[in-house]
């Protein structure tokens, strides 16, 4: 009880006063601190024999999975999907995976690393508490396995982390970095590229601040906008957060121009690299032309000219992402020109506005969740010039709905025709008045708008009414994804 009455949700920043303990919160359900085994800065991974994860099929998961196979672990993990795509690789890998009522992975394991993503119920983790088994959250073992790294290069932002640290991955090619990616990009065949012990390339997500776990050499931080605000009290947090990770960059930090005003001057002046599109500061992009929904840029450093960049990825947004991995390469000294090549080679990240089909018409899927990411891949979508856009979305989360409903009811308006689908809960509780359906409601009239509450109701009304030279953009973070990869398959 005196446990329950420190606990976070009851009392205001009171976490920090917890006592190491075997403790699971009634009221939150949250784990506090877990057990006494878990001094993250006593943890010596190098003794470790045995390592079980649990949501191991998770796209960070699974990479740190791998990543510690390749260091000689005994690696072993449950999941409630065990026959996706993701699982079958890891198989193939060697990686016995077991259903979360399996114990034994959890019984033999020295280690427990598991995702906030599965339920606090999950009876891996119950089990593992039970037997006092160490255990660490996801971002913990991330910054643990990052310390063997002599320079630690993290990329956060509310959108286009994923596509960004792919191309700054390509663009420091000759550094071979390891790179631990939060996507599948065909150029290191997965989401993971073991590499040297001189460079961590990382993404850092702020989802529950856990992007605080690590101690970035360099960092990149593609916006800050408001998102994950299950996980703060508000903007100020979110913002001061942010800034707290960007204070602990020990070399440099690459940031967007638009939030500058946000950081304290001497540290801006000192360690600071601002990029942005048509406004003078340290890399900027001028002269853009877009073809068939790629742009062409020229790049300058200061009012030094760099050259031109012609990318094969569609969207304006893309040049921002390219921009911030420009600025990481050109200041550990790759030549311009290994940059141009790479970038006008480079070819999107998975699920970022990947193109599904052409035939009988264009169908594409994309990660966009956020309403800022929403109307960004509806815009590029524009550009391609197609006689209709229909755009089919699956929000993500009840809370992400809540918080930003008003925003969500006026990203679509470049749409011909809206299709929405039940909200992807993932992890969260029902939340009345911020589901799909919700906003389906109180969209406007004048909007084309239409809910299914079942997919195959979905499919069919759209291969009746779609025809040639139309395109269906496929929107969302849950498994909307399977639905689209499905409907493809249906067309052919």
């Amino acid at each position: 009880k005196n446990l329950e009455r420190k606990c976070c949700c009851l009392q205001k920043n009171s976490e920090k006063n917890l006592k190491k303990c075997d403790f699971l919160c009634k009221n939150c359900k949250n784990f506090h601190n877990l057990n006494k085994n878990n001094d993250y800065g006593e943890l010596d991974l190098a003794n470790v024999k045995h390592i079980h994860f649990v949501g191991i099929g998770g796209i960070s998961m699974s990479a740190l999975a791998k990543l510690a196979l390749h260091n000689k672990k005994i690696v072993t993990g449950s999941d409630d999907n065990i026959n996706s795509e993701t699982i079958k690789n890891l198989k193939n890998l060697g990686i016995k995976i077991l259903k979360h009522k399996n114990t034994e992975g959890v019984l033999n394991c020295e280690l427990l690393v598991y995702t906030t993503a599965i339920p606090k119920n999950n009876p891996d983790l119950k089990l593992a508490l039970k037997l006092k088994k160490p255990i660490i959250e996801r971002a913990k073992f991330l910054a643990e396995i990052s310390k063997h790294y002599k320079n630690i290069i993290a990329v956060c932002g509310c959108h286009g982390k994923t596509t960004t640290t792919a191309m700054t991955h390509c663009v420091l090619k000759e550094l071979n970095t390891t790179t631990h990616l939060g996507g599948n990009f065909s150029e290191i065949n997965g989401n993971l590229k073991i590499g040297k012990n001189n460079f961590f390339l990382t993404e850092a997500c702020e989802f529950n601040k856990s992007f605080l776990s690590l101690d970035p050499t360099i960092s990149v931080v593609t916006n800050i906008e408001c998102d994950h605000m299950d996980c703060y009290k508000d903007k100020q947090d979110l913002e001061n957060t942010f800034l707290e990770f960007i204070y602990k960059t020990k070399d440099f930090v690459v940031l967007n121009h638009n939030f500058l005003h946000l950081c304290d001057e001497y540290f801006a002046k000192n360690k600071i690299l601002t990029f942005d599109i048509d406004k003078k500061c340290d890399f900027w992009a001028t002269n853009l032309k877009e073809i068939n929904g790629c742009f062409c840029f020229d790049v300058f450093n200061d009012n030094f000219y760099l050259g031109n960049i012609q990318l094969k990825v569609e969207g304006k947004h893309n040049v921002l992402n390219a921009l911030a991995s420009i600025a990481v390469a050109v200041k550990l000294g790759i030549q311009f020109s290994t940059i141009k090549k790479e970038l006008e080679n480079f070819e999107n990240v998975e699920r970022r506005f990947q193109i599904l089909t052409k035939t009988p018409f264009l169908v594409i899927h994309d990660y966009a969740h956020h309403p800022t990411e929403i109307e960004c891949a509806i815009s590029t979508a524009k550009l391609l010039n197609q006689k209709k856009l229909v755009t089919v979305f699956q929000p993500h989360t009840y809370s992400r709905t809540k918080f930003l409903f008003s925003e969500f009811l006026n990203c679509f308006n470049k749409t011909d025709e809206l299709i929405l689908l039940p909200t992807y809960s993932a992890r969260e509780q029902y939340i009345e008045g911020a589901d799909s359906f919700a906003l389906f409601k109180s969209l406007s009239d004048d909007l084309n708008v239409r809910y299914f509450k079942d997919i195959k109701d979905c499919t069919n009304y759209l291969l009746k009414n779609t025809k040639q030279n139309d395109m269906i953009l496929w929107l969302g973070a849950g498994d909307i994804e399977n639905y689209a990869k499905d409907f493809v398959k249906q067309l052919n």
